[in-house]
């Protein structure tokens, strides 16, 4: 996951900022996509075409990453509060 998590972060990263300084990351990047190699030394999607998540890089040095593969199943409530133990597991 941490290998997934750091090809992710670096497809993120253009080609024009990675020359820049440290302040070129602050700011809200959206995920557009997850790419999984497999042996042949191909890709493919790894949640989809259209994967969600943001990534925030503060200028103080903090980040911090949102992912949700929208394939995950509905919980069913309206309210987060109102998710049984067996549906949060799912």
């Amino acid at each position: 996951m941490i290998r997934l998590l750091s090809l992710l972060l670096l497809a993120c990263i253009p080609a024009s900022v990675q020359a820049q300084d440290a302040t070129a990351f602050v700011g809200d990047w959206r995920l557009v996509s997850v790419l999984q190699p497999d042996s042949a030394g191909n890709t493919r999607p790894f949640w989809g075409p259209k994967p969600l998540g943001m990534i925030r890089y503060s200028a103080n040095g903090v980040m911090a990453a949102q992912l949700y593969d929208e394939r995950r199943p509905e919980l069913g409530v309206g309210n987060w509060s109102d998710v049984s133990p067996e549906a949060a597991r799912t």
